[in-house]
């Protein structure tokens, strides 16, 4: 197989992303290093056992054996692994009984080349439950790759988990998200491109995106992933980097759906890895959730704000205070008309909402019939619906960023040359659910759709032409 340009430069993004995630990255596979060793508490208990998942070595670590419940902690992506809880472990194994591990591929645990995806490690969470937890109740704590692999398991496997506790979870948004709040970052963060517009900078990473997007990319790289050949010769066998590929490659849509245990929700403020959004997105889908942000913190809050990740977990263990998406709301006949504007919020009930030559407008926890979006920049609309007649949402030339949105009409969506970016939205259209009059690019990430032309989940990136509906 040859690798063509668009795939090389994915692969070399999240290349980056593993690095960037990872907070010992001077090791590669197959090289022994020395990592401490987690908390010597009275009666804790280390293994290095042969897994039968991964076959390959794996360190294990227990605390608090009498205790009746258990905690699994799953890391991130790095090779500091399970070193990561090293300030948790103390508190939680006083009330519980601690179990975690250097996953495979990180740590202290084999680094092989064999394929890391979410569902590889769900099965070798479902072993170390089997071995180490069998018929204890127990909650998951996961951070990073830890958190999606956590949410993975908990659609599959939810036999005597009670609820799961997700520290900035890497992945489940598409790798477009992902990848252009990446360089959104670097354009906030690099002086030399500051002088473009943000507009104009945002336009020119989305063509570079789209010429990057092809609608068989995710087959190319799963084909890469499959073969230990290809994983050698382009991914060099680093387990850091068969991860995030394999993570930012994967459809949550379907699993995400079927997780009905309670999420607590935890998340670093200036995240730049993992957005935030992602947080808002799974506390929007789950059922029993609750989001907390901690300010000043990145995509390690465990480690960067000890004491404070500390007391959200004892708080997260024993909560039963749950939020729910935007309730109904009392009807207005408010209008809302925004022209030549930025930096403006707007909640609540409005009857229609006209937005024009607009830049960083939010629109949250909000509810209308019509919201119309011409010539503008960073339009965000977060945890609302938008039940219209004809139409719920006509765009021309703007790019929108949809976080929890129900949309929901006679053709929902009707778009002109703009970039729209939906995760974790319902599109409801008796005729359509998306009509474009002169192409536009669209990124789905753990969206449902229901129209005569597709009904069920929908995850990708779409180039959508009149003559292509969806």
């Amino acid at each position: 197989m040859r690798l063509d340009l668009n795939i090389g430069i994915i692969i070399l993004s999240f290349s980056i992303f593993a690095t960037s995630c990872s907070f010992s990255t001077q090791n590669l596979p197959n090289t022994t290093i020395s990592i401490p060793s987690l908390p010597k508490i009275p009666g804790s208990m280390e293994h290095v056992v042969v897994d039968p998942v991964s076959k390959g070595e794996t360190y294990i670590y227990e605390a608090g054996m009498g205790n009746p419940v258990s905690i699994l902690l799953i890391h991130g992506v790095g090779d500091e692994g399970s070193l990561n809880w090293r300030h948790l472990i103390p508190e939680l194994a006083e009330q519980y009984h601690v179990v975690t591990f250097d996953l495979p591929g990180f740590g202290r645990s084999s680094k092989q080349n064999i394929l890391y995806s979410p569902l590889f490690y769900s099965k070798f969470i479902k072993w170390v439950k089997d071995h180490y937890i069998r018929d204890r109740q127990f909650i998951i704590i996961g951070h990073s790759l830890g958190g999606a692999v956590a949410l993975s398991y908990a659609a599959t496997q939810p036999d005597n988990l009670q609820r799961l506790i997700l520290a900035d979870v890497s992945g489940v948004i598409h790798r477009m998200g992902l990848t252009q709040h990446i360089m959104k970052n670097m354009h906030k963060k690099n002086e030399d491109l500051l002088k473009y517009p943000t507009k104009l900078f945002g336009m020119f990473a989305s063509h570079t995106l789209d010429a990057m997007e092809s609608p068989d990319l995710s087959t190319k790289l799963e084909k890469v992933l499959e073969s230990a050949d290809l994983r050698s010769r382009y991914l060099s066998g680093d387990p850091h980097k068969i991860a995030s590929l394999a993570l930012a490659n994967f459809d949550f849509s379907k699993l995400i759906y079927q997780v009905n245990v309670p999420a607590i929700i935890i998340w670093g403020a200036n995240d730049p890895t993992t957005p935030i959004r992602t947080g808002k997105m799974l506390n929007y889908i789950l059922e029993k959730t609750q989001l907390n942000i901690m300010p000043e913190t990145g995509h390690n809050p465990i480690l960067e704000s000890p004491r404070e990740f500390n007391r959200l977990v004892q708080d997260a263990l024993v909560t039963q205070t749950w939020q729910a998406p935007v309730q109904k709301l009392q009807k207005t006949d408010r209008v809302a008309v925004l022209s030549n504007k930025q930096n403006i919020t707007l909640t609540g009930y409005y009857k229609s909402i006209e937005i024009s030559d607009c830049k960083n407008i939010r629109l949250e926890n909000l509810e209308t019939e019509f919201i119309q979006v011409i010539d503008s920049d960073d339009i965000v609309i977060e945890n609302s619906k938008v039940i219209g007649n004809d139409v719920a949402l006509h765009t021309r030339e703007s790019r929108i960023k949809l976080t929890g949105v129900q949309l929901s009409a006679e053709t929902t969506i009707i778009t002109f040359g703009s970039v729209i970016d939906l995760a974790g939205g319902k599109i409801t259209g008796k005729k359509a659910a998306i009509k474009a009059i002169n192409g536009s690019r669209l990124i789905f990430s753990i969206c449902k759709i229901e129209s005569p032309f597709n009904n069920g989940y929908i995850h990708g990136y779409y180039a959508v032409e009149p003559e292509n509906p969806l």
